[in-house]
């Protein structure tokens, strides 16, 4: 059996990140302004890799799109 910690945006947390979400919890406080702030900025920058890395780049990726906006690429590649 496997367990899994996940914050309230559905994120998975680490075991160390789980332990002091439960911490916080249990006795009645959280994390304080700069920790909030840190924790964020992380956040967005996963979220602006993870959206970086589904865009296709290079010479490949432009050809692709400029003749699909001209009509004259052929979707069913070989």
């Amino acid at each position: 059996m496997k367990i899994e910690y996940r914050d309230e945006d559905g994120r998975l947390l680490t075991q160390k990140e789980a332990f002091r979400q439960m911490s916080y919890k249990f006795h009645g406080h959280g994390p304080k302004q700069k920790k909030q702030e840190k924790r964020r900025k992380e956040i967005h920058e996963m979220e602006a890799e993870a959206a970086n890395a589904n865009k296709e780049f290079g010479t490949a990726a432009n050809l692709q799109r400029t003749l699909s906006a001209t009509g004259k690429y052929n979707r069913a590649r070989s």
